[in-house]
Order: structure tokens, then sequence, then C-alpha cells
């Protein structure tokens, strides 16, 4: 039985939300793309969605990301060579409702 991105679950999902993401529209892209991919190459990352849709379900062998915002980028170099330091960045933060509609 094929797995679909909907029926992930606990699957690899984005880190961040990305204006003109492609979460919604993941399924219907991961259906016309192949089974295997040797190689997949993202040049307009953002959160990442169909990357890390393919990447759950085992279908990328090697990828090649990139994005022209340096920050996003150092984000997810930082998330592989330092992942404690983002965790306790976000730990930081204050999660109330009215501190987030403050900032």
């Amino acid at each position: 039985m094929k797995k679909h991105y909907s029926d992930q679950g606990t699957g690899s999902q984005p880190l961040i939300k990305w204006a003109g993401g492609k979460r919604a529209l993941a399924p219907q892209i991961l259906n016309r793309l192949p089974v295997k991919i040797p190689l997949y190459r993202e040049p307009f990352l953002g959160g990442g969605a169909v990357f890390w849709a393919l990447l759950s379900e085992g279908r990328i062998q090697k990828a090649i990301l990139s994005d022209l915002n340096p920050d996003l980028i150092n984000l997810y170099q930082t998330t592989i060579t330092d992942p404690e330091s983002i965790l306790d960045v976000v730990s930081s933060w204050c999660t109330d409702e009215s501190t987030y509609y403050q900032i």
C-alpha cells in the first residue's frame, strides 16, 4: 500500500511555515513525482514542505537544497550542526498569547 503525505502522522515536517509554502499542495505534488528520486534539487527551499514530505516517505536518496535567504539557510545548517542551540533559543521564547500579539 502506498503511503501518502497526508497519512504521515509523525513523519518529517517543515521546521517553519513559509510564505508561498507548498504544505497544502504537497500531496498533489508528490503524486506527480517519481517513487524514487536519486538526486532531488530544490532551488527555492523556503519551509521545504515538498522536500520534507519526500524525505518522510523515503523517496529521496540525495538532496541539494538552496535558497537566497541566508538566515533561512543558517537555520537549516544550524539544525544539522548544533540542534541544541536551536532548542535553547526556542525554549527561551515566551509562549503566552499576549506576548505573541505584542510581538
